[in-house]
């Protein structure tokens, strides 16, 4: 979803209860897989590497999904910044009080609020406000966090232009990311969808095996059954990463 993984410990790092929930998601796949592709103990055993494939793929996603809300309290921060710019502030009273602004928009165990916290201690420390929003493209992975930085650099070098030049790249910015936030809502659906089509075989194979007991016990009790059984699941994963790989849009 958004390029670079990078990331600052404290959003990067992973709860033990996250980790716990991915796991028990990959072990719960992994059964479900072994009862209805071959109900043996021993190909249980075979599968269970798909148990920390699947845990690590869904926090993956937990990782981008932090990083999209990261990205959207950036989105906010812009809209607060240059609402001071234009009130006449100077560009470094504009951060302080943005920090206040997002302190109570989300709290102060936000990513942007913290950010923003080492933005002011650093300008107190005489380094520049361009410097330190480097530095925070730097912790966040966020591309477009390094592109305002460069552009207030050109701005503050034009002097009396700043606030025609930062308005202009405001409102660029934010209609690129209005048009992500849609393209996000738009994906997500089709994740969902994705979702529901990925049960539809099970809910199938449930149905047939509980109406039809036995009718499938001879995919089961041989090689030849296996074999077709294992095909058979080998396409369904594919078909589900192919799926993933068209709707995971890179933004």
């Amino acid at each position: 979803m958004i390029r670079n993984l990078r990331l600052p410990e404290y959003v990067y790092k992973l709860s033990p209860k996250e980790i716990t929930l991915a796991l028990l998601k990959g072990i719960a796949v992994e059964a479900l897989l072994t009862y209805f592709f071959y109900r043996s103990l021993i190909w249980g055993i075979i599968l269970i590497p798909i148990i920390p494939m699947y845990a690590l793929m869904k926090l993956k996603e937990v990782t981008e999904k932090k990083k999209w809300e990261i990205l959207l309290q950036f989105k906010e921060m812009l809209a607060s910044v240059n609402n001071s710019i234009q009130a006449g502030y100077s560009i470094e009273n504009a951060f302080i009080s943005c920090r206040k602004d997002m302190l109570e928009l989300y709290g102060g165990e936000a990513v942007i609020v913290k950010e923003l916290s080492i933005l002011i201690q650093g300008m107190k420390n005489n380094c520049t406000v361009t410097g330190m929003l480097m530095g925070m493209a730097n912790h966040t992975g966020i591309e477009e966090i390094r592109e305002y930085a460069s552009v207030m650099t050109i701005a503050k070098s034009s002097g009396t232009r700043i606030r025609e030049i930062m308005d202009s790249y405001i409102k660029t910015i934010d209609e690129k990311l209005s048009v992500m936030q849609e393209i996000e809502t738009m994906t997500s659906r089709a994740r969902y969808e994705q979702q529901i089509m990925n049960a539809v075989p099970f809910v199938i194979l449930m149905y047939v095996d509980t109406t039809n007991k036995g009718f499938f016990d001879v995919l089961y009790s041989n090689i030849l059954g296996n074999i077709v059984m294992s095909v058979t699941l080998t396409i369904y994963i594919v078909s589900i990463l192919i799926s993933r790989r068209i709707i995971n849009i890179e933004l």
